[in-house]
């Protein structure tokens, strides 16, 4: 029963990702999300069900547009595995599983799953637009911002996490925003653009203040290493930009699924 769980999760997963998927890809551009129908990027031509099915669809297909033969990109079958399989570990790591499968770990579970499971998604969305169009989405930053009043509120009424958590929370968001729209202001937005000052004033309520420096350093390694291979293997040099939200938004996932435990053991590692 449990891996039927998890296969109906990955699924829904996948589903979802190509949901934020198409989140990412249109809004930066304007276009419609609710009423456009789907349609291949190379012909144009409208695509039916059978080509939209999550996973499936791509693999049935040979990556290629059933109509044009022209191939699809990769993006969507890899967002859809990542964000399927990450939101398994989910459903482990939130025992929200054991909600399901009626073990009796009670409505937490299930409100920390489904909180964590919008927020993978709205990040998926973060970077996919900032990548391929260097925009952070405001219509992610007030999802996540939504869902993160509306996820501290409850915990803080059903005793969860106390008041001073909360002015934790609170004051970890106006010290990594109001930090780097320190940055913005002094570079005149050529350091760093404003949607990645929105997104650290968000990333900080969603994570607190030990998190958010674990994302500080997990976004800016990888930014780094992405920048020093661009260099040898592209041609770029220290001029050329990059999406820093592309690397901000899986750090903050990152931060948010494991900080936690990252931060345990390094304060116990420091204590001795």
């Amino acid at each position: 029963m449990i891996y039927f769980f998890y296969l109906i999760t990955f699924l829904f997963g996948a589903t979802l990702a190509s949901f934020f998927n198409v989140l990412g890809e249109r809004l930066p551009q304007g276009q419609g999300v609710v009423w456009a129908r789907s349609r291949c990027p190379r012909c144009e031509h409208q695509l039916a069900w059978p080509d939209l099915i999550p996973f499936f669809s791509w693999l049935i297909l040979g990556g290629r547009c059933r109509w044009c033969r022209q191939q699809i990109s990769l993006q969507y079958l890899l967002s859809e595995i990542i964000l399927g399989g990450i939101f398994i570990f989910i459903a482990w790591q939130s025992g929200l599983a054991n909600f399901f499968l009626a073990s009796g770990l009670g409505w937490p579970a299930l409100i920390d799953g489904i909180f964590l499971w919008l927020i993978a998604g709205a990040l998926l969305a973060i970077f996919i637009a900032d990548l391929k169009y260097f925009i952070i989405l405001d219509q992610m930053l007030w999802l996540i911002l939504i869902l993160t009043i509306i996820y501290r509120t409850a915990g803080w009424l059903m005793g969860v996490v106390g008041i001073n958590f909360l002015l934790e929370m609170l004051l970890s968001s106006l010290v990594l925003g109001g930090l780097f729209l320190a940055v913005y202001w002094i570079g005149r937005g050529k350091w760093l653009g404003f949607g990645d000052v929105k997104l650290f004033f968000v990333a900080g309520l969603l994570l607190g203040a030990w998190s958010s420096f674990l994302m500080l350093l997990l976004a800016s390694l990888a930014g780094t290493f992405v920048g020093i291979g661009l260099i040898i293997f592209k041609g770029k040099n220290l001029k050329s930009t990059l999406p820093f939200g592309a690397f901000l938004a899986p750090a903050i996932l990152a931060a948010l699924l494991f900080g936690r435990p990252i931060v345990g053991w390094y304060l116990n590692l420091i204590s001795f």
